[in-house]
């Protein structure tokens, strides 16, 4: 389902599920970026025991569930749509 669309000129934006589009309309094709925005939500913390020990974070660097580098850039994937031509026969070459 989209939600959210707008097209002003060749502009052109709007959602769909997690994920968010935007780009330009060019003749019949739409050069589009997306980006993917996943909801997420914190744990609540519990109420802690004053005597229970303190643990923090650990040393800056040496966490590697920390390192997003493999990610950089993985919402910024261009895509063209093209006008498809409707067949009446479906197994027409």
């Amino acid at each position: 389902m989209i939600r959210d669309g707008v097209v002003r000129g060749d502009y052109v934006s709007f959602k769909s599920g997690v994920n968010s589009f935007e780009g330009k309309i060019k003749g019949g094709e739409m050069d589009l970026r997306s980006n993917v925005n996943i909801p997420s939500s914190q744990p609540t913390a519990k109420n802690q025991d004053p005597n229970e020990p303190i643990v923090g974070p650990p040393p800056a660097g040496s966490d590697p569930s920390g390192d997003n580098s493999d990610f950089e850039g993985a919402n910024r994937t261009p895509m063209a749509l093209k006008r498809s031509e409707r067949r009446t026969d479906p197994f027409a070459p």
